[in-house]
């Protein structure tokens, strides 16, 4: 009804020809895992230099705080003054970069170019948003681990029997937590007020 004749016959063929190769209903193809993941890992092989230099210029401010506080400096405050740097600001960047790869990856799963600009630019774009949503579910994640931790200790030897629940309800949130950070930046979703 209100369909031209010759693009009706038109999606009928197609129809067809989409049931004939194992399409579903539409002409949709069943979801295959197998084919995902070799299309991700192709669109990340494919950037791997661009992706690779990305990160370097996004961790190179790591790279160089590190340097400037152990230049000259033998002495174990110097290193515990690294680690701390290290670990605050790797979290810190590594989010950046996470956010950066994510675009860039989905702009070639869309056969779109990302040059390493835009998808720095999408990284700090998205950056309040992004962590907002990985501190909540670092919160949800390792709650359950922190107060087994706890419980645990308080516990003594018999701690062990409540640990190991808690390890397994950590595991189990960090799988479904785990798309945070694509969702945030594909999406373009944020925490709500």
């Amino acid at each position: 009804a209100g369909v031209a004749p010759d693009v009706a016959a038109r999606l009928r063929k197609q129809g067809r020809r989409g049931a004939e190769a194992g399409a579903g209903p539409r002409g949709r193809r069943p979801f295959q895992v197998g084919k995902v993941v070799g299309r991700a890992f192709s669109a990340w092989f494919s950037n791997l230099i661009p992706f690779t230099v990305l990160g370097l210029l996004i961790f190179s401010p790591l790279f160089v705080a590190s340097w400037v506080v152990t230049k000259g400096a033998n002495s174990l405050v110097a290193v515990n003054k690294v680690q701390q740097l290290t670990q605050i600001g790797g979290q810190f960047l590594q989010v950046v970069l996470e956010s950066a790869l994510v675009f860039g990856v989905f702009q070639r799963l869309r056969n779109q170019k990302a040059s390493i600009a835009v998808c720095l630019a999408k990284g700090f774009s998205r950056l309040i948003p992004v962590l907002l949503a990985a501190f909540v579910a670092a919160v949800i994640t390792y709650a359950p681990i922190t107060a087994g931790r706890i419980l645990g200790n308080s516990l003594g030897e018999a701690g062990g029997v409540i640990l190991l629940p808690a390890l397994i309800i950590t595991v189990i949130l960090r799988l479904i937590f785990f798309v945070t950070v694509p969702v945030v930046v594909v999406e373009g979703l944020s925490i709500p007020a």
